[in-house]
């Protein structure tokens, strides 16, 4: 195994939007880490709570369009939890009455994932297990019946559930061991 993916020199990423905006790559790391320099078992963590937000928000990490506010997408995660806004900023394919609770269960793994500090973020056997949870439930907030037929959801569910046979293995902690 490598290195975690924190572990990469916190290089200048130039992202050019109509504004030339340049962005650093330290939007996206963990930001522990990038205080500390230290890495842990659970610095990938946080990259794993902005992925979760990309699925549950439909928007990539980082977002040129929209207020300056909203451009890092963790940072506009968190402070819309705070503001108990997180309805607000669902993507609006999922953003269904039916699905509230799906969704508050799903948002929570994210945000714990992207505490600032590492010893606060679960492990990624705890956020599979969750998400697995959340995978069995009868009705999935990520399927819209009414662009796919029966056969197209229960071939995704079956490869889903195929993917995952319980031998969940935690990368970040076996590439720790080789440091």
């Amino acid at each position: 195994m490598g290195p975690p993916l924190q572990a990469e020199e916190h290089q200048q990423l130039h992202l050019q939007d109509d504004n030339n905006l340049e962005l650093s790559r330290e939007l996206l790391n963990d930001p522990e880490h990038l205080h500390t320099n230290q890495l842990t078992e659970k610095s990938d963590m946080y990259s794993i709570g902005v992925v979760l937000v990309e699925l549950l928000i439909g928007q990539k990490a980082l977002m040129f369009d929209g207020p300056e506010n909203a451009r890092n997408l963790a940072q506009y995660f968190h402070h819309s939890l705070k503001e108990g806004r997180l309805f607000e900023v669902l993507e609006s394919n999922i953003n269904k009455e039916e699905n509230k609770m799906q969704i508050k269960e799903m948002a929570e793994p994210a945000k714990r994932c992207l505490s600032l500090r590492g010893n606060d973020r679960p492990s990624m056997k705890e956020v599979a297990m969750e998400l697995d949870e959340l995978r069995k439930t009868e009705k999935h907030l990520w399927v819209n019946e009414e662009v796919m037929s029966i056969e197209e959801v229960e071939y995704l569910l079956d490869e889903t559930s195929n993917a995952n046979d319980g031998s969940i293995k935690t990368s970040a902690h076996d590439s720790m061991r080789t440091m």
